[in-house]
């Protein structure tokens, strides 16, 4: 299962992406700024998720302990503004704040996480045997 943390300073509305987040069938956790040296300590991560409410300090700093500590991690930018979307270099993506595109992004991010497709399926294949069986009851 893949791994996604977000990460900025409202900690209400990480929960609310972790909250939307959550139906890529993905494993996801949120931390404020502060907290994000600690979590790391203890975790790795596919996706991390950086929130707008960080500053450009602050994207530049765990952009490159994310790189450090994981390099094969992907790398998601919330920005303000549907405008302000671009393209940053390979493993690394933008979105802007509207919940839809946030969802696009991520799922398009983690179809380059080793495995993820396969837990699609898995899952899929799942909830289906769950529905044969309560049809045959």
């Amino acid at each position: 299962m893949a791994q996604i943390v977000l990460i900025g300073h409202d900690v209400d509305l990480l929960a609310t992406r972790a909250a939307l987040l959550r139906k890529t069938g993905s494993s996801v956790t949120y931390s404020s700024a502060y907290a994000a040296d600690t979590l790391f300590k203890d975790h790795s991560f596919d996706i991390v998720v950086l929130c707008h409410t960080l500053n450009e300090v602050e994207v530049a700093e765990l952009m490159a302990k994310v790189h450090r500590l994981w390099s094969r991690a992907k790398i998601l930018r919330v920005v303000v503004g549907l405008d302000s979307e671009y393209r940053m270099k390979d493993g690394e993506a933008t979105s802007s704040t509207d919940p839809g595109r946030l969802l696009l992004k991520t799922k398009q991010l983690l179809e380059a996480v080793p495995n993820h497709g396969t837990q699609i399926m898995l899952n899929v294949a799942d909830r289906s045997r769950v529905q044969i069986a309560s049809d045959g009851s």
